[in-house]
């Protein structure tokens, strides 16, 4: 093909028709622009192709993994509710000792004060994709946003978290073991639940000496404030993640999550 547009313009030229040629050339040169446009158009085509494919599967991925943040953020509010409530209730006791439980019951609710749900992870769904280069891949900036602010919140939920875990352990727990044997109660999950058990134990607690403490009314009240905040930040971490679900279902309406199953 090009040896025959050589033919051309050589004859062309040969002949002494500078107008034809030049008209001739700048048709030869606007067919190889065009022919450069097409082809560009057909590679943006299929890289929008390949762009939209690989959207839908990222958008899969992230409604998938929201399934465990679900199961996470859940059990995480669970935990903070129950120390809650065993707090409330000896701040109950400490008002009122007349409603005292017996000790047992009593070293229960202590018990239950220490628990800890750490559901805050290092690395977030923003993070993977930033890395891999699939965050450029995402067409919605208001998806990209809310990823951007699902990171925030998880920073901040990690941060909440290792200050409740310093409170627990440089404050609380000192405190307590120096009123209560914690050895004669022992927990474990079992299949996703709290399990405690009894054990039998030669070292007493003084369990009236601690329910007059001050300090350990002012610890509960600490603890109960430190709780609220992290069920506060795992509620807006569940709305941010509702607003993906929506951004996401709304362009890929067949779209469904695999359900987290916890083993």
């Amino acid at each position: 093909m090009i040896k025959f547009f050589r033919k051309i313009r050589q004859k062309l030229i040969n002949k002494g028709n500078l107008k034809r040629y030049l008209l001739y050339a700048f048709g030869e040169i606007l067919l190889v622009v065009i022919g450069i446009l097409i082809a560009l158009q057909i590679n943006d085509w299929n890289q929008n192709r390949i762009n939209a494919k690989e959207e839908q599967r990222i958008s899969q991925d992230i409604l998938d993994g929201f399934q465990l943040s679900r199961f996470l953020f859940k059990k995480g509010i669970g935990t903070w509710e129950t120390v809650i409530g065993n707090a409330d209730t000896l701040l109950l006791i400490i008002n009122n000792p007349s409603i005292r439980p017996d000790d047992e019951k009593l070293e229960m609710h202590l018990h239950l004060l220490t628990l800890q749900g750490m559901s805050g992870t290092s690395t977030t769904i923003y993070d993977v994709l930033a890395n891999s280069g699939d965050l450029e891949i995402i067409s919605s900036d208001l998806l990209r946003n809310n990823l951007a602010e699902l990171k925030y919140q998880m920073e901040h939920l990690n941060h909440s978290e290792e200050s409740y875990v310093q409170f627990v352990n440089r404050e609380l727990r000192p405190f307590l073991n120096r009123f209560v044997d914690r050895s004669a109660l022992r927990g474990n999950y079992v299949k996703g639940q709290w399990i405690i058990s009894y054990h039998p134990s030669p070292f007493g607690s003084s369990f009236d000496d601690l329910i007059q403490s001050r300090e350990f009314a002012n610890l509960l009240a600490d603890l109960i404030e430190s709780s609220n905040k992290m069920i506060n930040v795992y509620h807006r971490l569940e709305k941010v993640i509702d607003q993906m679900d929506s951004l996401i279902l709304a362009k890929y309406p067949s779209m469904q999550a695999k359900p987290y199953i916890p083993k």
